[in-house]
């Protein structure tokens, strides 16, 4: 029972120290090549034994041992080399599969830095949004524009109840009976230009600036719905400017009315 005990914590010694040496991989390739190690260790000794028994036995000189001895060796040498040789194979890929988990934790390691790094400028983003939008409401809303639209529209709005049905925005009218309302009329159509163009290009929040803008802008529409051109009888070039005006207001002013249909 004691010779048994001692086998056993010799056997497992041996093999927790071999395990140190090569590791432990996950099929049961190191376990396999310990029991062929371990085979080749017990048949080269029992063959030890067993010669080296049966030399003495037979009275032989220690030259035959030696000679025994050294025909044994060369076997020997070999298997150990080839262990040796196997044994190396195992460390490599031991430590190929350790590469491969780091490189592995890396890149997983990346990803979730490139995602963060993703929602950071995705956040960033939308708060320069947010701002620029803030800030077209802070000139919608300020000092100077608030006396262009107040000007501009009670013009605008008496002129519509005067005329009723028959009310059409004629620029070239507009423009030489009434210059000043035209110029204020003019900075209120450059402000829906700007936010026009701002919201094409996806620089502003949307959502944000059809809440802060939709009640403010949606009236103003009334007025761009049939834009009227009288073409001057003279002054060419003055007619030329009032076109490219005119394709102005439809192409920049108008269209910012499909923002705020909903």
């Amino acid at each position: 029972m004691t010779f048994r005990r001692i086998w056993n914590e010799s056997h497992r010694r041996s093999y927790r120290y071999f395990i140190h040496l090569i590791g432990l991989s996950n099929d049961k390739t190191s376990r396999r090549m310990f029991r062929l190690f371990q085979a080749a260790i017990y048949a080269a000794s029992i063959i030890l034994v067993f010669n080296i028994s049966s030399i003495f036995s037979k009275g032989s000189s220690y030259g035959t041992f030696g000679d025994f001895f050294g025909g044994m060796l060369n076997p020997i040498l070999t298997f150990l080399t080839f262990m040796g040789l196997l044994m190396t194979i195992i460390l490599q890929q031991k430590e190929l599969r350790l590469t491969r988990s780091e490189l592995k934790e890396s890149s997983l390691a990346l990803a979730d830095q490139a995602k963060s790094l993703k929602h950071q400028i995705e956040i960033s983003e939308k708060k320069e949004r947010r701002d620029l939008t803030i800030k077209m409401l802070d000139r919608w809303s300020g000092r100077e524009m608030r006396e262009h639209r107040l000007l501009a529209w009670e013009h605008l709005i008496r002129k519509l109840n005067s005329m009723k049905d028959d009310y059409h925005l004629d620029l070239v009218e507009l423009r030489e009976n009434e210059p000043i309302v035209m110029s204020h009329f003019s900075e209120v159509c450059q402000f829906f230009s700007d936010l026009n163009k701002l919201l094409t290009e996806e620089v502003l929040d949307l959502e944000l600036a059809q809440v802060l803008f939709k009640n403010s802008v949606k009236p103003w529409f009334i007025f761009f719905k049939d834009l009227r051109y009288t073409p001057p009888r003279e002054h060419t070039e003055l007619k030329e400017y009032d076109q490219n005006v005119l394709a102005w207001y439809l192409d920049y002013v108008v269209t910012l009315e499909k923002w705020f249909k909903n």
